[in-house]
């Protein structure tokens, strides 16, 4: 699950991407309290920004 997207322009007419990662736990379940969330960042490929590479 991936969601809260954060889009910041670069110095260099780039773009990162920050966001929120979650993924199931060993548990199997899937609501909020058994999923462990994370930071994610993508950045595009120059100024182009419907291209995204994960970092």
């Amino acid at each position: 699950m991936v969601g809260t997207p954060c889009i910041v322009p670069m110095p260099d007419d780039s773009f990162s991407m920050y966001y929120v990662g979650a993924i199931e736990t060993a548990s199997g379940f899937t609501d909020e309290m058994a999923m462990r969330h994370q930071i994610g960042l993508a950045l595009s490929d120059g100024p182009d920004y419907t291209v995204w590479r994960r970092w």
